[in-house]
């Protein structure tokens, strides 16, 4: 299990619905303008379901993305997670599990997650960076 620090945590529990990008409820700033942070011990971010997802459609999609931006804000899209059918957006599920990269990143990052071809009725995601991956149950 990947070490958790709260300051470290873009979302908990976050509920997804609707359609298109939604912004975790957190965004990170690490004080710096150019960051270069994990040149140590690796550092990793992670998108989990906490809870399941329930929708309507057999060909609604959700997919996790870390975002990085100069302001207080987020846009700059720095790795996209692949889209997983809803049926399959299960707790447990890993939506992303990527070592942070250190030349990327500016001042302030975020998680973003992305709702494809319909709405989503319930479900949660966690996403926070650790010192570890997570994988699959």
């Amino acid at each position: 299990m990947s070490m958790l620090d709260r300051l470290w945590t873009f979302c908990e529990e976050f509920a997804v619905t609707g359609t298109g990008d939604t912004d975790g409820t957190d965004t990170i700033d690490i004080g710096r303008t150019t960051p270069k942070i994990g040149g140590g011990t690796p550092l990793w971010a992670n998108a989990v379901v906490h809870t399941g997802f329930t929708g309507t459609s057999a060909s609604c999609t959700l997919l996790a993305k870390l975002e990085t931006g100069a302001a207080n804000t987020i846009g700059t899209t720095v790795v996209t997670g692949n889209a997983v059918l809803r049926a399959n957006c299960t707790a447990g599920k890993v939506l992303l599990s990527i070592p942070l990269p250190s030349e990327d990143l500016l001042r302030h990052v975020g998680m973003v997650f992305t709702v494809g071809h319909s709405a989503i009725a319930t479900g949660t995601v966690d996403a926070w960076i650790g010192t570890s991956p997570i994988y699959d149950p």
